[in-house]
């Protein structure tokens, strides 16, 4: 009769030959991974079905919903973020990566048609008038991009038709020198004086940037900022990785 050593190790060993089934893996998000190669300041993939937006990009810029904002079906994962109703915005406190340039943003956006005069997307600023700061707003049936002043911007050829996402990216240089992208391609560049941007307010989606009082509509997906200009070839190696 085996010693229960001997049981034990035979147990043991049946144990270690025997294969675990494991299910398949779960996609990789090829998106995500373009992004974080190029290490982003602050990146929100806005995937939480609850509570605050993490920062994938690691450091720890959590982006704060207020209560009215909507999670909706996204563009890139499961979740986008959605500005429709009156108050609603995502926000985080500033930081210094955010009051300089060279600077990037990119993401996703999508409208339902009926989008007000001056609704934001994005914004960094810390003047009630957009005097100073940088973002994105609707205005002349257009969203239109923008840095030092909301009078200076830059807009798509076209504006983006209704239910279709769109992605966007917005760079400037230590030159001043502005280049918008869209789904790829450059499609506008400007030269702004002064190129500085020194601005102590929060970073916002859908939000007026100061009073509180969000203007915001249409939906958002995978926020990106870097404290660099990414060239137009890196922005298509994003856009292309979207599925």
């Amino acid at each position: 009769m085996p010693s229960q050593r001997d049981r034990i190790l035979a147990a043991t060993q049946r144990r270690n030959t025997t294969a675990t089934p494991v299910g398949p893996l779960p996609p990789k998000n090829l998106y995500h991974e373009a992004v974080l190669a190029d290490s982003p300041a602050l990146f929100w993939g806005f995937d939480e079905s609850t509570g605050n937006y993490a920062d994938l990009s690691g450091n720890g810029h959590t982006g704060t919903p207020s209560a009215a904002v909507t999670r909706v079906a996204g563009r890139i994962g499961t979740l986008a973020v959605n500005g429709d109703a009156q108050a609603a915005m995502v926000t985080a406190p500033n930081f210094a990566a955010l009051n300089a340039v060279p600077f990037t943003f990119e993401f996703w956006w999508r409208h339902g048609g009926s989008v007000a005069q001056y609704a934001m997307t994005v914004i960094k600023t810390s003047d009630g008038n957009w005097q100073d700061g940088f973002g994105a707003y609707w205005q002349s049936a257009n969203l239109q991009f923008f840095h030092s002043s909301y009078a200076m911007t830059l807009a798509p050829p076209a504006a983006p038709a209704p239910g279709v996402w769109t992605h966007f990216a917005y760079s400037c240089d230590a030159a001043g020198v502005a280049v918008l992208i869209e789904n790829g391609a450059q499609v506008g560049t400007h030269t702004y004086s002064p190129a500085a941007v020194s601005v102590v307010g929060p970073l916002g989606i859908f939000d007026n940037g100061v009073a509180g009082g969000a203007l915001g509509n249409g939906d958002v997906d995978c926020f990106a900022f870097y404290p660099k200009v990414l060239t137009p070839a890196q922005i298509l190696v994003h856009y292309q990785a979207a599925p």
